[in-house]
C-alpha cells in the first residue's frame, strides 16, 4: 500500500512540469492568435471549446449529479470567474501593452501566494527542503526575467497591462486554494467542466460587448483552429493534470508549476518563434527545475 501512495505521488510530481508545459503553450498561442482574435473572445472560445470537447465524456456524470450541482452553484461560479475568466482574459488583454518579463515577474507572485495562504487556510506546511526549493525555483525565474544582471532592474517600466497581470495572479491562487478547500460532490473532471461553463456564462456578456463595441471575432479556420487549441492543450490537458496533482500533493507542492511557466515559454519562443535563447535563460531553466524537484520531494511521514 505504502509503494502505491509512493508511486501515486511520483506521477504527480512528473504531472506537475507538464501541466506547466502546456500552460505556457497558453502563452505562445495568445501571442500568435491575438493578431487576428480579440481577448474576450479568445478566452469565452477557449472555454466553450473545452465544454464542448468535455461533455460526451462527462455528460451522463453531471446528469447524475444534478442535485449536486444546484446545491454548489455559488462555488462553480466563483471558481469559474476566478480561475478561468479572470486568468484566461485578462492576460490575454495584458499582452496587448506589456512585456513578457514584466508578465513573468508579476505571474510569479501566484505560487507564493499559493504557499503564503495554503499554510494558513489549508494548515499544510513544507519541510526545509521544500522551502529552499521555493526559493531556488523563484531565483532561477528572476534570473531569467533580469536577464542574469541586476542592472535589468532598473530598465524595467510597467504599464496599464501589467495592472491585468497583477489581478490574475490573486485570482489563480484563490481559485487553487478554494478547489480544495470547498469540496465537491462531483467527480473531478465532471467538476471541471461545470467550472468551465460556469466561466463561460461569465465570459458570455463580455464578449458580446467587446464584438459590438471594439471588434467582431472572424469566423474562420484559424479562430476555429486556435479556439480548439486552447480547448485542448492548456484548458482540458493542464487544469486537468493541475487539479489531479493538486488533489495529491496540495495547492502548495503543486504551485511549483507558476515557476515553469514561464521557464517553458522561453523555451517555445525559441522553438517556434525564433526567439533568442541565451545562457541566462539555461541558468534559470536549471535553478527552477532543480527547486521544483526539491519542492516536490516526498515529506516524510
Amino acid at each position: 500500500m505504502a509503494s502505491t501512495g509512493m508511486r501515486t505521488e511520483t506521477l504527480a510530481a512528473l504531472a506537475v512540469p507538464l501541466a506547466a508545459l502546456m500552460f505556457a503553450g497558453n502563452v505562445i498561442a495568445a501571442r500568435i492568435g491575438g493578431a487576428f482574435m480579440p481577448p474576450n473572445a479568445m478566452a469565452l472560445g477557449r472555454w466553450l471549446f473545452f465544454v464542448l470537447v468535455m461533455l460526451p465524456f462527462v455528460g451522463p456524470s453531471l446528469w447524475r449529479h444534478r442535485a449536486d450541482l444546484v446545491r454548489e452553484w455559488r462555488h462553480l461560479l466563483w471558481l469559474g470567474g476566478l480561475g478561468m475568466a479572470i486568468c484566461a482574459t485578462f492576460p490575454y488583454i495584458a499582452g496587448h501593452t506589456t512585456t513578457a518579463a514584466n508578465i513573468g515577474l508579476i505571474y510569479t507572485a501566484s505560487p507564493a501566494l499559493i504557499i503564503l495562504f495554503s499554510g494558513v487556510l489549508l494548515g499544510e506546511r513544507m519541510n526545509p527542503a521544500q522551502g529552499l526549493g521555493v526559493v531556488l525555483a523563484l531565483a532561477g525565474v528572476l534570473v531569467i526575467i533580469l536577464k542574469g544582471s541586476l542592472a535589468t532592474l532598473t530598465m524595467l517600466t510597467f504599464v496599464p497591462g501589467d495592472l491585468w497581470v497583477l489581478a490574475s495572479s490573486p485570482a489563480w491562487a484563490a481559485y487553487c486554494l478554494l478547489l480544495l478547500k470547498w469540496p465537491s460532490a462531483l467527480p473531478g473532471q465532471a467538476r471541471i467542466t461545470a467550472i468551465a461553463a460556469a466561466a463561460v456564462l461569465l465570459m458570455l456578456p463580455f464578449s458580446i460587448a467587446e464584438a459590438v463595441f471594439d471588434r467582431p471575432t472572424p469566423l474562420n479556420w484559424a479562430t476555429l483552429g486556435l479556439c480548439l487549441y486552447l480547448a485542448i492543450v492548456p484548458s482540458a490537458g493542464a487544469y486537468l493534470l493541475h487539479g489531479w496533482a493538486t488533489s495529491v500533493l496540495g495547492a502548495s507542492r503543486t504551485a511549483m508549476n507558476g515557476y515553469m511557466i514561464p521557464v517553458f515559454a522561453v523555451f517555445l519562443g525559441w522553438a517556434l518563434l525564433d526567439e533568442q535563447l541565451h545562457l541566462y535563460h539555461l541558468a534559470g531553466a536549471v535553478m527552477v527545475l532543480g527547486g521544483t524537484w526539491l519542492a516536490n520531494r516526498r515529506s516524510p511521514r
